[in-house]
């Protein structure tokens, strides 16, 4: 039993003695005890028998390990006795030892110049090998070894003498594929990522300097390169251009490779040009933007390599204490300027109206940066630059003596929008250029001053012919079709929504490229500005010119209606007033469509009155309108070029202007009459209109013997004139401008045969349903054009069939359905009877007074 067990079995009885005062009930926990004490001395019996022998084998093993242990202490006993011993010989060895020790260390000394001779033997093997397979950090750092021992104890040992001219070999070969691989580090690794993908921003020099300066440690390095194929590709390729720095001083050609890369600047970016070059030509679309931009991308990662590699150089010589002649940020920034100067030139200047590259020959003196940027010329070429024993000006006096051209191909034409394309893709590097070189505030770089003068006023000067052929063109084409613009492919890069002339698009280039400049260019913004004033004022008085030839506005026997009124300042703000105009301007903004049937009723009945109160009594003669649907398509089509070239002038002025009256004075009479030639079709089509049914209705005679089911032949014709004008159109007008011109013009016909029922001499009910006939006709022609219900002719339709009642039975119309009609009209219908079927002066006068009285009770119909 467990003894904490029997300690709470103990507690227990003795609680229950206490708690208990009766004999028997203890003498019944005295047998209970006793008869427990019996069976547990019977457990322990038993388990004494059984583990017996276990103790007997215990007690004898305890008897042999004390044996064993009084063994091991007499041994021991024995041990330090005779250590005791040998301390005391090895004391009387101390001095034998150290006489030993010295003749061996003599004798080391000699083994290791020896072995040393017998290795520097070996190293001429060694260093091929490990150049062969390009581990110029190992051979550097071998040859720094061999050329400290052969300077060193070794010095004194003429027999080295042919090892030594080996080694000097040795380090010019490891010196040339150390600059080629920093070369091919900085000039071709560093901005290969452009062209192939993998595009990263280039870190600014502060950062990418701190980032050098830690790499430098070689604890950072060995961590970087253990770690690279995480992806850290630039910072190991900073490690890579580190260590090569490292190897070129451990070989002493610091100042070599220095000296060196300087010279080959102007050649390696003239070769990241070429391969540029070369890369675009195979491309789809040869933009001198795209290839400028790809250029400007690889000079910054270029350069940035070169101030990573110009700070290694700096850092580990200052570490080594070593005075070198560093290149500069101004060196640096000569070479670029140089060679993308010499591609602006060639894809800007034209020779003769031709794409010939001048020669450029580099002259070389002595080195002066202020003085080395000179003006190309066209004649005789001259040299770009001027470097005066400079290390970019050494790079090219071998150019320069054979008189050598450059034979690279032309990525496009020249021409002025790849000045524009170009400044707006240097602007920025041309601002880093001026901020690391420090120019101070209003001087700028040479490459700079390039763009913004020289290469500007060439420009400037063929956009001069440019406008003057564009002009001369038109002059050409006067008499004849004008070239249209209509491929959908060219219209959408165009962001023209329909066909335009040719001599529009050309007009809006010459401002596009004006503009641009001037946004651009500070420089010229006048002259600019200037120049846009002219050519503009050019191009509007041939656009009046061709407007004027259109609507026969020269011409002293004519007189187009619809030319003269919009023409008149007030009628043109007054149909501009007409919610028609207004709906159109609100589609050209994109705003959602909703109008009721009501709203548009209402649009087209003030535009009705309007028109018809305007319109003359009498006849209209046909000289008064354009009758050469030819023409009507060329006002559509000059409508659509010029809000086109409006839009697209607008926003080219007012980025590159501001608050200059006189550009928006001339751009906004382009929009003017853009907005004249959509009313002149507006209010043609309507004049037609009238002058089809006002000559069909005046003192015609619709007194029928006989019921005809043919309309009448001016509403055939006005039908057909309606149907041929919207074909003409549709190709040449926006869906939204052809809505402006068809919609309102079934309002329009039915006001024009209501109004002019009292031109009607007689009417019968045979020729009051031959009415409603061409009503139906005109209704169902105006249909098919507009695609919708025209409550204009129904409601005509309506008011010639009560016609057919006689003047009390249409008095009692209005009893039965209201006022459907105006009392002025009710009363010409009155009029029409009374005249046809011979009614007295005092009757048609009863008739009308009940008229007056009925429309003062009587509501209106809905």
């Amino acid at each position: 039993m467990d003894p904490s067990e029997s300690q709470s079995l103990l507690m227990q009885v003795i609680r229950l003695l206490s708690a208990t005062g009766e004999n028997d009930q203890r003498e019944k926990e005295k047998i209970k005890l006793e008869r427990s004490y019996r069976e547990t001395d019977a457990r322990v019996d038993k388990y004494v028998n059984k583990y017996a022998d276990t103790f007997e084998e215990s007690m004898k093993a305890y008897s042999d390990a004390m044996s064993r242990v009084s063994e091991t202490l007499e041994k021991i006993r024995d041990v330090r006795s005779q250590l005791s011993s040998c301390r005391v010989k090895l004391r009387y060895k101390h001095d034998e030892l150290r006489r030993l020790w010295e003749e061996s260390q003599e004798h080391e000394t000699m083994c290791k110049i020896l072995n040393d001779i017998q290795e520097l033997k070996d190293v001429n093997d060694e260093l091929l090998g490990l150049i062969d397979k390009k581990q110029y950090a190992k051979a550097s750092q071998l040859l720094c070894t061999t050329v400290k021992a052969l300077d060193g104890p070794l010095s004194q040992i003429d027999g080295l003498n042919e090892l030594r001219k080996e080694v000097e070999n040795k380090r010019e070969i490891i010196y040339n594929a150390l600059l080629s691989n920093v070369e091919k580090l900085v000039f071709e690794e560093s901005c290969k990522s452009v062209l192939f993908g993998n595009f990263q921003r280039v870190p600014s020099s502060g950062s990418g300097r701190e980032k050098l300066q830690q790499l430098l440690n070689p604890g950072v390095r060995e961590a970087i390169l253990s770690k690279v194929e995480t992806g850290r590709a630039e910072e190991f390729q900073i490690i890579k251009l580190t260590n090569l720095c490292q190897s070129l001083v451990e070989i002493g050609k610091l100042q070599n490779a220095i000296d060196k890369i300087n010279i080959n600047m102007c050649p390696k970016f003239r070769k990241i040009i070429e391969n540029t070059l070369e890369y675009q030509l195979k491309q789809s679309d040869r933009n001198i933007g795209q290839f400028l931009e790809l250029v400007v991308q690889q000079v910054r990662h270029v350069v940035n390599a070169l101030n990573q590699t110009r700070t290694a150089f700096a850092t580990v010589a200052n570490q080594q204490k070593l005075n070198v002649q560093m290149f500069s940020v101004k060196q640096v920034w000569t070479a670029v300027q140089v060679e993308i100067q010499d591609v602006l030139h060639r894809h800007i200047t034209k020779k003769n109206g031709s794409s010939d590259l001048f020669p450029v020959k580099h002259q070389v003196s002595s080195f002066d940066f202020n003085e080395q940027f000179r003006r190309r010329t066209n004649r005789p070429l001259k040299s770009l630059f001027t470097f005066r024993s400079s290390a970019v000006g050494l790079a090219l006096e071998s150019k320069s003596d054979k008189g050598a051209e450059s034979n690279m191909p032309l990525l496009c034409q020249p021409g002025a929008d790849n000045l524009v394309l170009a400044y707006i893709t240097l602007r920025d590097l041309m601002k880093d250029i001026d901020v690391d070189i420090g120019y101070t505030s209003g001087s700028h770089c040479e490459l700079y001053n390039y763009v913004a003068q020289t290469a500007t006023e060439s420009v400037m000067d063929e956009l001069e012919i440019d406008l003057e052929n564009s002009l001369s063109e038109i002059d050409r084409k006067a008499e004849s079709t004008y070239a249209l613009i209509s491929d959908p492919v060219t219209l959408a890069a165009l962001e023209a929504k329909e066909p335009i002339y040719q001599w529009c698009i050309e007009a809006e280039k010459i401002v596009r490229i004006s503009c641009h400049l001037a946004s651009n260019i500070p420089t010229v913004t006048n002259k600019n500005a200037e120049f846009l004033i002219k050519a503009l004022s050019m191009f509007l008085e041939k656009v009046l010119s061709n407007y004027r030839s259109t609507v026969d506005e020269d011409l002293d026997d004519r007189r187009i209606l619809s030319a003269s009124w919009v023409k008149d300042n007030d009628i043109a703000r007054l149909l501009k007033s007409l919610p028609s105009w207004k709906a159109l301007e609100e589609l050209s903004h994109d705003s959602p469509e909703h109008e009721t049937p009501e709203e548009a009723l209402d649009k087209f009945a003030k535009e009705s009155k309007v028109l018809i109160s305007n319109l003359p009594e009498s006849s209209l003669s046909s000289n008064e309108m354009i009758n050469d649907l030819l023409k009507m398509k060329a006002l559509g089509t000059l409508h659509e070029s010029l809000e086109w070239f409006t839009w697209k002038i607008n926003g080219y002025i007012r980025a590159a202007f501001k608050n200059l009256k006189e550009l928006e004075s001339v751009q906004r009479q382009f929009s003017d009459l853009s907005d004249t030639c959509l009313l002149i079709l507006h209010l043609e089509i309507r004049i037609h209109c009238f002058y089809h049914l006002s000559s069909q209705m005046r003192n015609s005679n619709y007194w029928l013997l006989s019921e005809s089911p043919e309309p009448d032949v001016e509403i055939t014709k006005l039908c057909q004139h309606l149907s041929n004008v919207d074909i003409l159109l549709s190709p040449v007008l926006q869906r939204s401008k052809q809505k402006y011109i068809i919609e309102g013009v079934g309002h329009f016909c039915g006001s024009i045969l209501i109004s002019n029922a009292s031109t009607i001499a007689k009417i019968n009910a045979a020729g009051a349903r031959k009415m409603v006939r061409n009503i139906v006709t005109l209704s169902q022609t105006m249909n098919n054009l507009s695609g919708r219900r025209e409550p204009g002719l129904e409601r005509a339709g309506q008011y010639y069939e009560m016609l057919v009642f006689t003047p009390d039975e249409l008095l009692d119309s209005i009893l039965e359905k209201g006022k459907l009609f105006t009392e002025l009209e009710y009363a010409d219908a009155l009029k029409l009877l009374n005249r046809s079927r011979g009614g007295s002066p005092r009757s048609l006068s009863q008739q009308l007074d009940r008229l007056t009285d009925l429309f003062e009770e009587v509501g209106v119909a809905v």
